[in-house]
């Protein structure tokens, strides 16, 4: 009776959302008309190309970089956030991700009308979760996007030593725009978490004349890590359910299209991806399988994907675990079940049941994660609950 109450209120609930602002695109240009001719007289291109390489990799390669497009404020500068810790600024601005009115002191807010007014901004960074040379981190605990990356232990000055800072370089002239390219989306991991960036990035083109978001450089693109925000599973909104659900396997059809050269994914839901209490994940793994899982084996096979792996809620996570292992002796669960002593997380292997991965392997399967805090929680004993209400 307590869940039918819900959905009734649930469902006599309208939302009005005020009419978003169109997103931006590029225009259409002929790329002779931008792209500067090459600078033969120089004598950085005089090197052997396998010199340029590392050289233009130690500047803007082999690393993690973030692409961010959101409806936003512009952001807090050091300038017009007066007051505010230093500690809080990455790339020398303050939170994208939190909310901008509260993260002040009253009487110091600096900015322009201009600067309040809400549009589509674009936003890169490096990632500095991790300290130079670690990877404890994970993704799912990434907080650059909210200010909080380790920029002090990397040499250098805010915001210079937390941008990409390649755009110089790529406009120089065609061939470092050629070899700049290159490096930029075949040599770093590229990091997604915006919901409209996503939506647009692998639609664009879909239908004539329809506006392009990015150049044709992000079909290079190697490694590629994507927060997303399905409700998957949603016990009090069916229509919702219904959208994500349909939304997820287009979303996994269109990958291949947009980055056909994708050879590392890892593919982040976010703590509401199953969104109600019962049944339990573990009672509800035929359900997992065809909504979740298996479209997400049938994706990694079409993609031909090397390193693919998925990162579901933490609770989700570990009443799945708990049936992997009740279904294998302990000998066969040490094996297939990785858990690590660092904050890297637990991971086990799917499909249930099978050998991990190894040498032949990895076209079988794919690892899942421990991520996120999600909504609900799921005791050893059967019981359940909201988290923060244990």
């Amino acid at each position: 009776m307590r869940r039918l109450v819900r959905r009734l209120l649930h469902w006599g609930k309208k939302d009005e959302q005020p009419a978003l602002l169109p997103l931006p695109s590029l225009q259409p240009v002929d790329r002779d008309a931008w792209t500067p001719d090459e600078q033969r007289q120089s004598r950085f291109f005089s090197l052997p190309a396998e010199i340029r390489h590392m050289i233009v990799c130690a500047a803007f390669g082999e690393r993690t970089v973030h692409i961010d497009l959101r409806l936003r404020p512009r952001l807090y500068t050091v300038e017009t956030a007066k007051g505010c810790s230093p500690s809080r600024f990455h790339a020398g601005y303050l939170s994208l991700l939190t909310r901008w009115d509260l993260t002040l002191r009253p009487g110091i807010d600096v900015r322009t009308e201009e600067d309040k007014k809400l549009a589509w901004r674009w936003y890169g960074c490096v990632c500095h979760r991790n300290r130079p040379g670690e990877t404890a981190v994970q993704p799912f605990n990434d907080i650059c996007l909210q200010g909080r990356g380790l920029c002090s232990d990397y040499p250098g000055n805010v915001p210079d030593k937390c941008m990409i800072g390649a755009m110089g370089y790529l406009l120089s002239c065609k061939r470092s725009y050629r070899e700049g390219c290159l490096v930029l989306y075949q040599t770093n991991i590229v990091f997604i978490e915006s919901t409209p960036l996503l939506d647009r990035l692998l639609r664009q083109g879909m239908s004539p004349g329809a506006p392009r978001l990015t150049g044709p450089g992000v079909q290079l693109v190697r490694a590629l890590h994507l927060k997303v925000d399905y409700m998957l599973f949603h016990e009090w909104d069916p229509e919702r359910e219904a959208k994500d659900r349909a939304w997820f396997l287009q979303d996994l059809n269109l990958l291949q299209r947009v980055f056909p050269r994708l050879q590392r994914l890892q593919l982040i839901f976010t703590g509401d991806m199953y969104y109600q209490c019962l049944p339990a994940p573990m009672n509800n793994v035929p359900e997992l399988d065809t909504i979740v899982f298996a479209p997400l084996m049938e994706a990694k096979g079409k993609m031909g994907l090397k390193d693919f792996s998925v990162t579901l809620p933490i609770d989700v996570f570990l009443n799945l675990m708990k049936l992997v292992r009740e279904w294998k002796s302990r000998e066969i669960a040490r094996r297939h079940i990785k858990e690590f002593k660092t904050s890297c997380g637990i991971r086990v292997w799917y499909p249930f049941g099978t050998a991990e991965d190894g040498p032949g392997q990895t076209e079988r399967g794919f690892y899942l994660k421990s991520g996120e805090v999600g909504t609900w929680f799921w005791t050893a004993d059967g019981s359940h609950g909201r988290v923060g209400h244990r």
